[in-house]
């Protein structure tokens, strides 16, 4: 086994995951081995720290907890331009490779081996990944490479001896526009090493539906603001963590906001009917000839327990439902077959 540290990184804007080989116990040196997991968001941002002469961006967990870009009420911290949202770092709206890099860095850095998971979908265009290349390139994420998610799900299955031999897999994604349906050979790299390689040899199939990320998300936004305009008030509604919390199943407690005029109010969200209802625009593609039917999401809660009831309703064979950093550790195993000259 390699001595080099290896991360894998589900960075998506929605829920992030790192997945490394390496842990930093306090006092002591870096640990190498195991598999130690990590998440940051809901709704995760990069914000901006320091002065105009000192100042950088920090994204991950600790930017989670800064208070920076969250409005006046902060004071000076608070401008908004001190912060980012990482979907609109991922879509291109605004900022760029320094503020991804900042993301990448304080998740992974000094990894000798990293991969990004990217979408199998249509959104993953090639500007896309030419934007996240620049970013691991200049958060100086050394041998970096981008897979995509439905694989990673697979090389997750095939570590965890969910797969133990060669056969044909489908893979459920939730992406950020609807599902994306994959259909995966699995197969010996060579006769004389026994290791198994998911080959993908087309694009995924994307169904629109009701459930996509973004879709839950602001039909939760929207529902928490009501039918007032947006003002001071609602602002700090629409960027709650409870929000994220919501839209993604994840428990939900009270929450302290602080409003513009310096004060502060408690909003509790749990307990109300926050979720879109649930439903296929698409036809479902066939995966009965599939030996496994894997659904990846990397949401929990009830909205996983309606995607995967939704799933499995079609009948499309025995659905196993993956964890929720199944994707980040698929890229881990990535990250160590390239270290060790194994295929991915």
């Amino acid at each position: 086994m390699s001595r080099r540290k290896a991360a894998g990184l589900d960075i998506n804007g929605w829920r992030d995951h790192v997945a490394r080989n390496w842990t930093i116990v306090p006092g002591e040196d870096e640990r190498i081995g195991g598999v130690h997991v990590g998440a940051a968001g809901p709704l995760g941002a990069v914000v901006r720290i320091g002065d105009e002469r000192t100042g950088r961006w920090i994204g991950g967990f600790p930017a989670d907890i800064a208070p920076h870009g969250l409005g006046g009420g902060w004071g000076a911290i608070g401008d908004e331009s001190r912060r980012i949202p990482l979907r609109a770092l991922l879509e291109g709206v605004s900022g760029g490779p320094q503020q991804l890099a900042a993301t990448f860095s304080d998740l992974a850095r000094g990894a000798a081996h990293t991969v990004l998971a990217i979408e199998d979908s249509s959104e993953t265009t090639e500007t896309l990944q030419e934007r996240l290349l620049a970013g691991l390139s200049q958060g100086r994420m050394w041998n970096a490479a981008l897979v995509w998610r439905t694989v990673l799900g697979v090389l997750y299955a095939i570590d965890a001896g969910m797969i133990q031999g060669e056969c044909t897999v489908g893979i459920v994604s939730h992406a950020s526009a609807g599902l994306s349906v994959q259909k995966l050979r699995v197969r010996r790299a060579d006769i004389l090493r026994d290791v198994l390689v998911p080959e993908r040899r087309s694009a995924a199939q994307m169904l629109g539906c009701s459930l996509g990320l973004r879709e839950i998300v602001e039909h939760v936004r929207r529902r928490v603001i009501g039918d007032y305009s947006c003002n001071g008030r609602t602002a700090n509604l629409a960027m709650a963590r409870s929000v994220g919390r919501l839209a993604l199943g994840l428990p939900c407690d009270r929450e302290i906001l602080r409003l513009p005029n310096g004060d502060w109010e408690e909003i509790m969200l749990a307990g109300e009917d926050y979720l879109p209802v649930f439903k296929m625009e698409d036809h479902f593609p066939p995966l009965r000839d599939c030996d496994h039917v894997f659904l990846e999401t990397i949401a929990e809660g009830d909205v996983r327990s309606q995607l995967a009831t939704l799933i499995s309703n079609l009948k499309i064979g025995d659905l196993q439902t993956l964890p929720p950093d199944a994707v980040a550790q698929g890229a881990l195993v990535a990250a160590r077959r390239m270290s060790d000259g194994d295929p991915v």
